[in-house]
C-alpha cells in the first residue's frame, strides 16, 4: 500500500495481513483510459512491478482524492472473477466458487434487509442463538447455505432453518453403529410426540431422527432405510450452526445431525471420527486441568452412525447427542452466546490450562462458547464449551500429565505430532477468531489498548520457561488459515498432512 511517512512523503509498504472490519463498505474498480500510459508501458498485469507498481498506484490514488468519474463500485462476484482472473484459475474451479460466494452474498443481503429483534438479558438462550447477522467473523463464505445434490438449493426466505422439521428413519441394527444411552434419548423424543411411531414392534430396528432437508440424500445413499411417514415427525429449534438442534420440551441436551450443505468451507455432515471422538473423551475431560468452576464442558454421551466403510456414505447417516449445559427454566442462572453477545474472559484463564498443562485445546471460537450469566447482578460467572468436532491434543503430553491416551480412529484430525500443531490451533480459534474480534469491536484495536490488555492477560497465565510464551509472545509473526487457498484445495482443516497452505497473520501486538 501507499502510505505517508514521518516526512510526510509517499512511500511503499508491504501489507502481510489485512483486518475485514478496517475494511470500507464500498470497493472501487478504476476505470483507465486507453491512452493512460500505464497501459503502454507494461504488457499485462503480472509485469505491474517495481516503478511501473508505485506510478500506477499513485496514479490511482491521486483520481480517488479528485474524485474524478473513473471509477465504479463493484460487488463479491465482481470482485471474485477479477481475482480468477489474476491468478489464471481453472474454470470448474471458479464456477464451483462463484456459486457458493453467490449463495453466501444472497443470504447475507437476507439478513440485512430482515433484521430480527435484538435480544435482551431476559431472552432465551436459542433466541441469542439464532439472532446471529454475519455469522463467521472473517470468513468468505461465512453467510453460504450452499446445498449438495441431491438436496435442492434453497432461496434466502423460503425455508425457516431455525425451526426445522425432524423426520424419522428405521434401520435394522447391524446397518448402524451405536453407542451410549441413544436408543433412551429417541424414547424421550417420542414421548413428546402428539403421535408417536410405535417402536417396539421389531427389537432388531433402531430409529433416527433425520433433518427434514437431509431426507433426499437418505434415498440415495442408503437405500435399505425406511423413512416414517411425515406425521411421524416433530418440530425443533436450531441452533447458530443450523444443524444443532434442541427440542424446547425436553432440556438439558441437543442433537447435531447431518445436513448436507455447505457452511463456509464445510459440507455439515458427522463423520466417524467425529461420533468416536466425544465418548473417547469422556474420561479424559474428567483429568484435564480446568478450572470447573468457570468452565462447563458439554459432553457428548451416546451416538449412533451408519457402518458403512465409507465414510463418505457413512456421515450422512447419524446423530451425535449431547448433554448441552443449558435449562432456560433455572431462573439463576442466563446462558448467553458468544458470537450473538461478544463476551471476553476477563481473568483469561478459561481455556488455558488444558493447553498449558496437558497439551489439549478446545475450539473456543465464537460459535463454540458460550457465557454463563448470574440471573440477579447480570455478572458473568463462567462459560459452556461445545463441540468436540474441532478439538486437538498431544498423545504423548496427555499421557505423561495423566496417564491416559485418546483412542481414536486412524486418519482423524484430532492428533497432534507436536505441540505446535496444538497451539497453533488454539491461537486460530481463540486468539484470531474471537478475541481479535472482541479487541475490534469495542473499538481498541487500532489504538492498541486492547492488546495490551490481552498481552497482560498472558503473560499473568502463561509461564515464563514455556513454549507457548515464546510463540504467542515473543515470535514475531502466527501461523493462520489462508480460507481462499484452502478453499481452492478442496481443504477445511489446517493440517500439515492435507497440505493446506498456510499464511501469517499478525502476532499479538
Amino acid at each position: 500500500m501507499i502510505h505517508e511517512n514521518n516526512e510526510n512523503k509517499k512511500e511503499m509498504m508491504r501489507i502481510n495481513h489485512i483486518n475485514p472490519w478496517d475494511i470500507l463498505p464500498s470497493i472501487f474498480q478504476i476505470q483507465i483510459p486507453l491512452n493512460h500510459a500505464f497501459l503502454y508501458e507494461s504488457n499485462n498485469i503480472s509485469n505491474v512491478l517495481n516503478s511501473h507498481y508505485y506510478s500506477f498506484l499513485n496514479d490511482l490514488m491521486e483520481s480517488l482524492e479528485k474524485k474524478v468519474e473513473k471509477k465504479i463500485v463493484v460487488g463479491p462476484l465482481e470482485i471474485w472473477n477479477i481475482l480468477a482472473k489474476w491468478l489464471n484459475l481453472p474454470k470448474d474451479l471458479v464456477e464451483f466458487f462463484d456459486s457458493e460466494l453467490e449463495s453466501s452474498v444472497k443470504y447475507q443481503e437476507y439478513s440485512y434487509k430482515n433484521p430480527k429483534p435484538i435480544p435482551s438479558f431476559i431472552s432465551t438462550s436459542v433466541e441469542w442463538e439464532q439472532s446471529l447477522i454475519e455469522s463467521h467473523p472473517f470468513h468468505p463464505l461465512h453467510k453460504s447455505r450452499k446445498a449438495v445434490p441431491p438436496l435442492p438449493d434453497i432461496e434466502p426466505g423460503t425455508y425457516d432453518f431455525e425451526n426445522p422439521l425432524i423426520r424419522f428413519v428405521s434401520v435394522t441394527r447391524d446397518k448402524v453403529n451405536i453407542r451410549g444411552s441413544f436408543e433412551k434419548n429417541i424414547l424421550d423424543i417420542i414421548n413428546i410426540m402428539s403421535l408417536k411411531p410405535n417402536i417396539f414392534t421389531d427389537d432388531n430396528r433402531i430409529l433416527i431422527p433425520i433433518h427434514e432437508l437431509q431426507l433426499p440424500m437418505i434415498k440415495e445413499k442408503f437405500s435399505y432405510v425406511e423413512i416414517l411417514p411425515e406425521k411421524y415427525s416433530i418440530k425443533a429449534k436450531s441452533y447458530a450452526n443450523l444443524r444443532t438442534i434442541i427440542f424446547p420440551n425436553l432440556p438439558d441436551r441437543s442433537f447435531k445431525l447431518p445436513l448436507a450443505m455447505r457452511l463456509t468451507s464445510a459440507i455439515r455432515t458427522i463423520s466417524p471420527w467425529s461420533a468416536y471422538i466425544g465418548t473417547e473423551l469422556l474420561p479424559i475431560f474428567e483429568r484435564l486441568v480446568v478450572n470447573r468452576n468457570i468452565l462447563r464442558i458439554t459432553y457428548e454421551k451416546s451416538f449412533v452412525i451408519s457402518a458403512e466403510q465409507d465414510f463418505d456414505v457413512a456421515k450422512h447417516l447419524a446423530c451425535i447427542i449431547r448433554e448441552d449445559g443449558v435449562d432456560d427454566r433455572d431462573e439463576s442462572e442466563k446462558v448467553i452466546l458468544s458470537a450473538g453477545l461478544v463476551e471476553r474472559d476477563e481473568n483469561g484463564s478459561t481455556f488455558l490450562p488444558p493447553v498449558i498443562y496437558n497439551g489439549f485445546t478446545f475450539e473456543p471460537h465464537l460459535q463454540n462458547t458460550r457465557v454463563r450469566f448470574n440471573s440477579k447482578d447480570r455478572l458473568p460467572i463462567g462459560f459452556i464449551i461445545r463441540d468436540n468436532g474441532g478439538i486437538r491434543f498431544h498423545q504423548e503430553t496427555l499421557f505423561d500429565t495423566i496417564g491416559m491416551r485418546v483412542e481414536t480412529i486412524p486418519g482423524n484430525s484430532y492428533e497432534s505430532k507436536d505441540l505446535y500443531d496444538v497451539y497453533d490451533k488454539l491461537y486460530h480459534s481463540l486468539i484470531y477468531n474471537h478475541v481479535r474480534l472482541i479487541v475490534c469491536s469495542i473499538h481498541l484495536h487500532h489504538s492498541g489498548i486492547g492488546w495490551e490488555i490481552v498481552r497482560k492477560h498472558l503473560s499473568n497465565i502463561i509461564p515464563a520457561d514455556h513454549l507457548l510464551r515464546k510463540l504467542w509472545l515473543e515470535k514475531e509473526t502466527s501461523e493462520g488459515k489462508c480460507f481462499l487457498r484452502m478453499k481452492f484445495e478442496g481443504k477445511f482443516r489446517d493440517s500439515e498432512e492435507e497440505g493446506i497452505t498456510m499464511e501469517c497473520s499478525p502476532k499479538i501486538n
